[in-house]
């Protein structure tokens, strides 16, 4: 997802970084399924994951996939947690160090999880094993 100009559009860095955060927080390593979830693979690829045109998440769909623990609809994630558990690498980040200071101030310091995902239409995670309660404010 990059503009004619080469330069990123942070808010499906943001995306990513959001889902990412679902898949660590809820124990994605144990998932039933997770098909693309722990790679560099397209997001609107990834398990579960459906996406419009321009590339937001639309719809989730983890149903009876052995989520556990607290759904993250706030949490705080930053990008050095992300590059040292595996799930960012080199070849997943922009390249440009202009694009990489301009997502500073929005994603280096951004809160990830369901908050940020503005198009979310759809979300089912029945028959998982989550504990408290989802307050989307």
């Amino acid at each position: 997802y990059v503009l004619a100009l080469g330069i990123l559009k942070p808010r499906l860095w943001i995306e990513r970084g959001s889902l990412v955060s679902i898949y660590t927080k809820t124990n994605g390593q144990n998932w039933t399924k997770k098909d693309g979830w722990d790679t560099s693979v397209d997001y609107c690829q990834w398990y579960g994951i459906s996406c419009d045109v321009d590339g937001y998440v639309t719809s989730i769909n983890l149903r009876n996939n052995n989520l556990e623990g607290q759904f993250p609809v706030y949490t705080g994630y930053d990008l050095v947690f992300q590059i040292s558990s595996g799930m960012l690498n080199r070849q997943t980040l922009p390249s440009n160090i202009e694009v990489l200071s301009m997502l500073q101030n929005t994603w280096l310091f951004q809160k990830f999880g369901l908050v940020n995902l503005y198009n979310l239409k759809s979300l089912d995670l029945a028959e998982n094993k989550l504990t408290g309660t989802i307050d989307y404010r």
